[in-house]
């Protein structure tokens, strides 16, 4: 549950309240379908997106890439398999409902049938002929070209990171090679050469950069039958496997602590212990909704806190500085850590709830080894307590 709420914390630091008090209203039904639709059935590698504009001088050919989704706020982000690569970011209910039908349609299925394919090809030596024609040599003052012949290429898909999943490189990027090392052919002599080597990219051997339908690839697909057959199930249930996990994590979180706890609850420092006892009967978890009564005692606390501090808007900034203080120095200050009751905030004598004057304050720090007599030297000096005690430099 503590994680949950860091989690919600780093949320609330990076869009703010304004924004994150948005995304925790309930969507249309419309939006919550597609979104849950997209989480079940559109995430990882090999998703098909093409915007409805497109420059006419983009790249992009294939319009496949990889997908990923933000839960909160729900946030789809598409990074394109090809140049240019920077990231498109899907959020509106037409945006998110074009990519559901764009992947749902025949052509779409078809391309991502067809990496799947290839996918279960890669590191794998198939069968597939090529033959090219290659200068050779020289004789009688004439070029000599032979017809070098392969037939067996290893298959190897270059992604944009290493980074694995359970041994599999999701990564978004998909450049097609196939390695030979079998060619065949003669010298400019006539004896035979073997064990050419060439590698070639997808589109030499006819592969459209689209990953259409065509038939180099289905003769590519025919050849080699067996070995997609045999390897395709394990790499379809990696792929299946990967984009379950990540919506089963947002799944937990969700029932873990809802993102709505943390401004219902946590931002709301007018709460009381009686509404805080009806606010969280709203979360899936038996734990938070049990806090009332299983933290009863720490909740006492936090009530007592609230009233010292909330007594005045002094005393609320004060409290601020001095907790924020305690909190970044007390593991690296040890004359904090050795006064934890004049300066930590989880004791009811700590500076932290008693606002101070200049002189008064200056007087405290001295007498606890943090300040001197003269405000020249120690933790605080004469500029640094005059800032703390709101006052201006004497």
């Amino acid at each position: 549950m503590s994680r949950r709420h860091s989690h919600s914390q780093q949320i609330l630091r990076t869009i703010g309240l304004v924004e994150y008090h948005h995304a925790i209203v309930p969507a249309a039904d419309a939006l919550v379908r597609v979104r849950r639709e997209i989480q079940l059935r559109f995430t990882g590698p090999d998703i098909y997106y093409r915007p409805l504009h497109v420059p006419s001088s983009a790249a992009v050919r294939s319009h496949l890439g990889r997908l990923d989704v933000q839960a909160f706020p729900f946030v789809c982000t598409f990074r394109s398999d090809e140049p240019p690569s920077s990231p498109i970011v899907l959020s509106t209910l037409p945006e998110l409902l074009l990519l559901v039908e764009q992947n749902a349609s025949n052509e779409a299925l078809a391309r991502r049938r067809f990496r799947l394919a290839l996918r279960a090809l890669e590191g794998q030596v198939v069968f597939a002929p090529y033959a090219e024609t290659r200068l050779v040599g020289v004789r009688d003052g004439l070029k000599v070209e032979s017809r070098i012949h392969y037939r067996l290429g290893l298959v190897q898909i270059e992604r944009n990171s290493d980074v694995e999943w359970r041994g599999y490189r999701f990564a978004s990027g998909f450049r097609l090679t196939l390695a030979y090392a079998d060619g065949q052919g003669q010298d400019s002599t006539g004896a035979v050469r073997h064990d050419e080597r060439i590698v070639l990219s997808g589109e030499a051997l006819g592969i459209p950069s689209d990953f259409s339908l065509s038939p180099a690839v289905a003769n590519l697909l025919r050849r080699n039958r067996a070995i997609i057959e045999a390897r395709l199930p394990h790499v379809a249930s990696l792929v299946d496997a990967h984009r379950e996990y990540f919506r089963a994590v947002d799944d937990w979180k969700a029932r873990t602590l809802s993102h709505a706890f943390m401004f219902d609850v946590a931002t709301n420092s007018a709460l009381e212990v009686d509404a805080l006892e009806l606010a969280v009967q709203r979360e899936a978890s038996p734990a938070v909704r049990a806090l009332a009564s299983t933290h009863a005692g720490a909740l006492t606390c936090l009530e007592e806190r609230k009233r010292a501090v909330g007594r005045s808007t002094v005393h609320e900034w004060w409290f601020l500085l001095w907790d924020d203080l305690w909190r970044r120095n007390q593991g690296s200050i040890s004359l904090l850590q050795s006064q934890p009751d004049s300066f930590s905030p989880f004791y009811r004598t700590s500076v932290a709830y008693v606002p101070m004057a200049r002189a008064e304050l200056q007087v405290f720090l001295s007498e606890r080894g943090l300040g001197v007599a003269d405000g020249k030297e120690g933790y605080f000096n004469s500029g640094s307590v005059a800032l703390a005690s709101g006052c201006d430099f004497g």
